[in-house]
């Protein structure tokens, strides 16, 4: 994601890691009885069935993607959230490691 930041990587290249999560759920969807329902637990990020990016940079077509395409209306997303409390919030920057760092934020009101 840095060199995704610093405009010299390549685009959405993180979207392999969203594949190998996608794959597994397809390959058991094959094998398991037909009308079989898995419920699969991951961040909204990777669940959603459209494009992440980050300050207009394509970094990823998610997991969710990937499985909207194959299964259709087949695949159903639910997002989580909370009303209270914290949580961890990413903050781009292109000198970190990873292009970004995390912070401890408080969740406003929704």
């Amino acid at each position: 994601m840095a060199r995704l930041f610093a405009g010299n990587g390549l685009t959405a290249d993180t979207s392999a890691r969203d594949a190998y999560m996608a794959r597994p759920v397809l390959w058991h969807l094959e094998r398991l009885d037909p009308g079989i329902r898995i419920v699969l637990a991951a961040h909204n990020a990777h669940v959603q069935t459209t494009p992440i990016s980050f300050d207009g940079h394509l970094t990823g077509l998610p997991m969710g993607q990937q499985l909207r395409h194959a299964l259709g209306d087949g695949y159903f997303a639910l997002g989580l959230t909370s009303i209270a409390g914290h949580t961890t919030d990413m903050h781009r920057d292109e000198t970190a490691s990873y292009g970004f760092t995390l912070a401890d934020t408080a969740l406003e009101p929704p």
